[in-house]
């Protein structure tokens, strides 16, 4: 079972939803949303859809090309060895690279549904407007306004809450208009407050029954319910993760982190498999420039990194020896921070999410040891908040430095 993220299309033009450069970062810079992720919630839409068509041409999927992860999948799926692959992406990628057994998590482009009256479209209709940043809207329910389109001067925040702006000489006039559901098309993307496709739970219960590997690419694994697929699987099934940064709320067994182009060739490269890819050296996996570069994992520090954090009080300097664990492997690209070696290697109280056949297993005192109620406990979104909000005095070395 292949489970793959924003990460495999990176390398194609793609931008990822949570890196620094990422979609949440822009939309937070360029539309001052208080939350990034309103631009992609069902009851935003409904009352702004603008603000989603003044963005989805950087999502458009109208010129990307697979990457050689992508091709990875694909290969797999014709050494017969793909389960299936669960994507959270919306790019259609997969469909371009001929991959069959994929399941689109959060729906795509691939079609458009009316969000009055349900009339469905080829999602290619409505490209023109997607491309020039206009609303598309509904040709049966012909709502698209005659003149210019009014501008709501409420802020992310008032949508959502159906305030009506401070300060508007028309409120009462404009409080006939908001909430209003419009004739407007909407990509099949599954939005945050919609439920996923019915498929997922069909395709989950089946596949549980016969996985042997868990193979998850490119995903920081912090949406759920997708991120809660490890939760559903037999424990006896090995889980390896791909990507750039360490996964630090699943107990994965191995990490192999840095590009997941170059990880899947060197996978391929291993396993006997030739891989083509017009971005690999030489076209595959076989060619004399691949085989050239040597890509491997980086070997594990001999000796530890020496960290200083503050102890009991302000004087108080402890230097933390830590290693990097035995299961990440680097490839070149890793990113690695000392926050991230402080949570592997125990140092910071932060617990791992657990599923609820581990649940019973857990003390009073492993409870109070991490920075979660029992409450939150099997909730994959706290432990990962958790981690992000975890803030480490450290004196002498930035713990945000990373190792690249």
């Amino acid at each position: 079972m292949v489970l793959t993220g924003a990460g495999v299309s990176v390398s194609c033009g793609i931008p990822d939803f949570r890196s620094p450069t990422g979609i949440y970062t822009r939309l937070n810079e360029e539309f001052g949303l208080d939350d990034p992720q309103q631009m992609f919630d069902i009851e935003f839409f409904r009352e702004t859809p603008e603000l989603f068509y003044s963005f989805a041409r950087e999502l458009y999927p109208y010129n990307f090309t697979p990457a050689p992860s992508h091709a990875f999948v694909k290969l797999l799926e014709t050494k017969n060895k793909l389960l299936r692959n669960y994507t959270q992406n919306i790019d259609t990628l997969e469909y371009v690279q001929g991959i069959e057994r994929v399941l689109n998590c959060h729906g795509s482009f691939a079609t458009a549904t009316c969000i009055k009256c349900g009339f469905k479209c080829d999602g290619k209709d409505l490209e023109p407007d997607i491309m020039s940043k206009q609303i598309a809207y509904c040709p049966q329910c012909n709502d698209r306004p005659k003149g210019p389109s009014k501008v709501d001067t409420r802020s992310a925040t008032e949508i959502l809450l159906g305030e009506v702006h401070a300060g508007s000489d028309d409120d009462d006039d404009d409080d006939g208009e908001y909430g209003v559901v419009r004739g407007i098309m909407k990509p099949d993307i599954t939005f945050f407050g919609e439920k996923l496709p019915d498929q997922f739970d069909e395709a989950l219960l089946a596949d549980r029954e016969h996985v042997d590997l868990l193979l998850v690419m490119g995903s920081s694994l912090k949406v759920a319910p997708v991120s809660d697929i490890m939760g559903h699987l037999p424990h006896t099934v090995p889980q390896i993760v791909i990507n750039k940064t360490p996964i630090l709320h699943f107990n994965f067994d191995v990490q192999l982190l840095g590009n997941a182009d170059d990880i899947v060739a060197y996978l391929a490269r291993r396993c006997g498999w030739e891989l083509h890819h017009e971005r690999i050296p030489g076209g595959s996996t076989e060619s004399p420039e691949f085989l050239s570069q040597g890509i491997e994992p980086v070997d594990h520090p001999h000796s530890p990194v020496t960290i200083a954090v503050r102890g009991a009080s302000d004087d108080d300097v402890v230097e933390k020896p830590l290693v990097v664990p035995e299961h990440w492997h680097m490839f070149p690209g890793a990113i690695v921070t000392a926050k991230d070696l402080l949570v592997a290697t125990g140092e910071a109280k932060v617990r791992l999410a657990v599923d609820s056949s581990d649940e019973d297993d857990l003390s009073d005192d492993d409870l109070s040891d991490g920075n979660l109620s029992d409450d939150g406990l099997n909730e994959n979104e706290s432990v990962v908040e958790d981690i992000e909000d975890l803030e480490i005095d450290a004196a002498a070395t930035d713990t945000n430095d990373t190792c690249q």
